[in-house]
């Protein structure tokens, strides 16, 4: 049987937000696992992680479509607050580059000599799949997304990259499953709760519980994707 669709989380936790009939506990980290149509992965937290494991899966099951669901940090003054759903209209990676002393500031691979490879600059991501539902109570926000290996941790931090990038939310897994999708040309869709504020290092339990409840509340109300 073909796949239709591949799930994609980096954490147990998050899949069975959007899963819930699915004890993704046990699962292999970085094995996809299939239900008839429907495939299943946790890719494990990070770019390497992610990467490597979704190649794995998108080069061995060629899906019709991905998916890729979990939590997110919002940057400084975007507008976002803890529990909101947000769709990825793209996404970019974020920390690979290097510093300029003179300037005392970053400066992305994508804007140097080294980086006319696609892969450093941003990955276009569908925003019009089955799975993105409007609900009249609660917005769906779309905006463009950033990957780093190392979460933000200051407001100067959050700024930087949200001006660099015009990007309003962080992940650690997003552009990098992009990279494998878009290598064997399959369309991703990207939704993330806001779980904190990519500055000054706030997360806690409560804020990610608040995040989790919201992607579940989101995805009771998309069709089944069994």
């Amino acid at each position: 049987m073909s796949i239709k669709l591949l799930v994609c989380a980096a954490t147990d936790l998050e899949m069975s937000a959007c899963l819930p009939d699915i004890n993704a506990r046990h699962f292999r980290m970085g094995h996809a696992v299939t239900f008839g149509s429907l495939a299943v992965l946790v890719t494990g937290v990070g770019i390497p992680a992610a990467l490597s494991s979704a190649q794995t899966a998108c080069k061995m099951l060629l899906p019709e479509a991905v998916v890729n669901v979990g939590i997110a940090g919002a940057y400084p003054d975007c507008g976002l607050n803890i529990g909101d759903i947000t769709v990825a209209s793209s996404d970019i990676y974020g920390d690979i580059g290097f510093e300029i002393p003179d300037a005392s500031t970053f400066k992305p691979l994508c804007d140097s000599e080294f980086g006319s490879a696609a892969i450093y600059h941003r990955f276009t991501l569908e925003t019009n799949s089955p799975w993105i539902v409007s609900r009249n109570e609660k917005p769906i926000y779309r905006v463009a997304a950033c990957t780093v290996n190392q979460c933000t941790g200051t407001n100067e931090t959050g700024l930087l990259r949200a001006r660099l990038f015009g990007a309003k939310i962080e992940t650690m897994e997003g552009a990098a499953i992009a990279q494998a999708s878009a290598a064997v040309g399959i369309p991703l869709t990207q939704i993330r709760a806001i779980s904190n504020l990519a500055g000054h290092r706030s997360i806690t339990r409560k804020s990610i519980d608040t995040a989790i409840e919201a992607l579940e509340e989101y995805f009771r109300s998309v069709s089944p994707l069994i």
